[in-house]
C-alpha cells in the first residue's frame, strides 16, 4: 500500500467528519471508534482549543430530547455538526472552499471504490 503523506491523511480524517455531518441530518450518528480517531488526529494536527472537536463528538449522538419532533432533531444536530466541522477547519487553518470541496469528494469516491472492491472480493468476485 502506498504511504499516505500528511496532507492526505488530514483529508480522508475530514471526509469521515463531513460524512458524519451529512449522516446526522438523518438522525444520531454512531460514535464509532473511526470517528473518534479522525477527531484525536484532526485535534492533534491542530492543536488548541479541544473545544470543537469534543462538540463535534456530543453532537453526534445528542438525543434532543427537548426538541419538538424528530424533524427539528435532525435539523439541529446537523447544523450543530456543521457548525463543529467549520471550527475544526478554521482551528487547522484550511479554508472552505472549492478545492476543499473537491478533496472531500474525491476522499469519498476512494472510500467509495475501496468499499465496492471489498465487497467484490468478499463476494469472490477477482
Amino acid at each position: 500500500m502506498e504511504r499516505l503523506d500528511r496532507e492526505m491523511t488530514v483529508i480522508l480524517a475530514l471526509s469521515l467528519l463531513d460524512a458524519a455531518m451529512l449522516q446526522g441530518q438523518a438522525g444520531p450518528v454512531p460514535r464509532t471508534n473511526a470517528l473518534r480517531l479522525a477527531l484525536a488526529y484532526l485535534h492533534q494536527r491542530a492543536g488548541g482549543d479541544p473545544a470543537p472537536f469534543r462538540a463535534f463528538w456530543q453532537a453526534c449522538a445528542d438525543p434532543l430530547p427537548w426538541a419538538d419532533n424528530d424533524s427539528i432533531r435532525c435539523i439541529i444536530r446537523a447544523s450543530s455538526l456543521h457548525t463543529e466541522l467549520h471550527r475544526i477547519w478554521r482551528a487547522l487553518g484550511i479554508p472552505p472552499d472549492q478545492e476543499l470541496t473537491e478533496r472531500l469528494m474525491a476522499a469519498r469516491e476512494l472510500e467509495r471504490r475501496a468499499l465496492a472492491g471489498a465487497s467484490e472480493t468478499a463476494a469472490g468476485v477477482p
